[in-house]
């Protein structure tokens, strides 16, 4: 059997500067949009959140965002994979019970969650601290909308991420 003939139409040599995806963008910073990415804006993307996250061999991600946003593919599983980590993803659907159970039980290291989520996180918590072995979380993002001060503080002091970081238009 003979190899198929190459088309003219493949292209064997990738530049870094060539479009990998096209991301769609909730419009934190302005309208909704889709975003053409390059390999070089993903990588570097991924690689600069996780060195700020001090992401190694031992973290785990907890991943209840979407992966067709950027939020979960680049900075989560992106992040993930460029420093070694390990992710966890936690359900079908946002489930604030679901995702501190998965925390608990796979010990994550980072959180990640639009401001929302963490007032989810930290109620549910909050009912039941014995429940929820949450000592290992270190760090996590909170992106997607404005943070206030008042959410951001219930972060450190409740759920004591201590290395929170607060992210927009990262797209």
């Amino acid at each position: 059997m003979n190899p198929p003939a190459k088309s003219s139409l493949l292209r064997y040599d990738v530049d870094a500067n060539d479009p990998v995806n096209i991301q769609f963008t909730s419009g934190t910073t302005g309208r909704p949009k889709a975003a053409t990415l390059s390999h070089l804006n993903i990588l570097n993307n991924a690689y600069v959140i996780g060195n700020k996250c001090r992401y190694t061999l031992n973290d785990n991600i907890a991943i209840p965002v979407p992966f067709y946003h950027c939020f979960g593919m680049i900075m989560g599983t992106l992040a993930a994979l460029v420093r070694g980590g390990s992710i966890t993803i936690v359900c079908e659907g946002f489930d604030p019970l679901k995702t501190l159970n998965a925390i608990n039980k796979y010990k994550c290291t980072s959180l990640y969650g639009v401001p929302t989520m963490f007032i989810e996180y930290i109620r549910h918590y909050e009912q039941n601290p014995s429940h929820f072995d949450i000592s290992h979380l270190r760090t996590g993002i909170v992106a997607g909308a404005v943070c206030s001060e008042a959410l951001m503080t219930k972060i450190l002091n409740v759920l004591k991420i201590r290395d929170i970081t607060n992210c927009y238009g990262m797209t």
